[in-house]
C-alpha cells in the first residue's frame, strides 16, 4: 500500500431546487450491497434505474420499495 495520498479535484455545482423537488443522496454503500441468490453486487447503475422506476410514488412507499430491494 503507498503512502502518496492522491489529490482529487471537485467543482461547485449549483442546483435550483423548487418546492415539491426530491434529492436523492446516497453513498457508494447501497450499489455496493450483495444482491439476490447471484450474491452479485447491486451497482450504481441498477440503483438509478430503481430511482427512476419509483420517483413518483410517495415517500413512504418508495421507502418501502428501497427497503424491499435492500434484502
Amino acid at each position: 500500500m503507498s503512502s502518496v495520498v492522491e489529490r482529487k479535484s471537485f467543482t461547485n455545482q449549483s442546483v435550483d431546487i423548487q418546492p415539491g423537488d426530491m434529492l436523492y443522496m446516497c453513498s457508494d454503500g447501497y450499489a455496493d450491497q450483495f444482491g439476490s441468490e447471484a450474491v452479485k453486487k447491486y451497482k450504481s447503475s441498477n440503483v438509478k434505474k430503481l430511482l427512476s422506476e419509483i420517483w413518483y410514488l410517495p415517500v413512504n412507499e418508495q421507502k418501502e420499495r428501497l427497503e424491499k430491494r435492500d434484502t
